[in-house]
């Protein structure tokens, strides 16, 4: 299953994606640097065109489930997640609009992002983490820098969080020119784990108006 593939899974997904976009505010001295290279590279990204492939090994199933898929952004406000294999599954956040295409039914719920804050919150998050604006993050991660040669780091959410209850830890990795993200899994205290692969990463192209018109 995907991170957001449809409205009954979006209570599991809002507490996935607050673990993982809400880990890069609050860092040791030591992970400082590294981070604010990071932001300094990110913030100058513009659009993102980039295809995912995530891999989600649960517990009860021996084999891994995965899907495809490719996700768009445009700053400021813009943001596409695309699932196109072997489900379909479209969220699109466009200002204070969102919209959640599911291609089982094919039908297309909009939500008002002022009429439901807690969604608001978590778009804004997923904003904010694609474009490496991660200022506007809450300060409730304890970060590690993972060593290596690759820049990577883990998210451990302090327990009194909510997302504490599911996530345990959150490892990041990013492209050997740190422009943008290649990989990040979660592990979840029941043991399941999501992996999240990026690759084909397009930056500052220009995004074709037809790819952000849902199905």
């Amino acid at each position: 299953m995907c991170l957001f593939s449809g409205t009954k899974n979006l209570a599991r997904g809002v507490a996935v994606a607050c673990a993982l976009l809400g880990a890069f505010q609050l860092v040791a001295e030591e992970e400082q640097a590294p981070l604010t290279e990071l932001e300094t590279a990110l913030s100058e990204v513009k659009t993102v065109k980039t295809s995912f492939v995530q891999e989600k090994k649960m517990a009860l199933f021996k084999k891994p489930m995965i899907t495809k898929g490719t996700i768009l952004l445009e700053m400021p406000e813009k943001l596409m997640w695309k699932v196109e294999s072997p489900v379909q599954y479209v969220l699109l956040i466009d200002g204070k609009q969102a919209k959640q295409w599911d291609g089982e039914t094919k039908k297309t719920v909009s939500i008002s992002l002022a009429e439901q804050p807690v969604f608001a919150a978590v778009t804004q998050q997923l904003r904010a983490w694609f474009a490496g604006n991660y200022r506007v993050l809450s300060k409730d991660y304890t970060i590690k820098k993972l060593k290596g040669e690759a820049l990577a780091f883990e998210f451990v959410p302090k327990p009194e969080l909510p997302q504490a209850k599911m996530v345990k830890c959150i490892s990041v990795t990013f492209q050997k020119d740190k422009k943008y993200i290649e990989l990040f899994q979660i592990e979840e205290n029941s043991g399941d784990t999501t992996k999240l692969t990026f690759s084909d990463t397009s930056l500052n192209g220009e995004i074709d108006k037809k790819d952000w018109k849902l199905p």
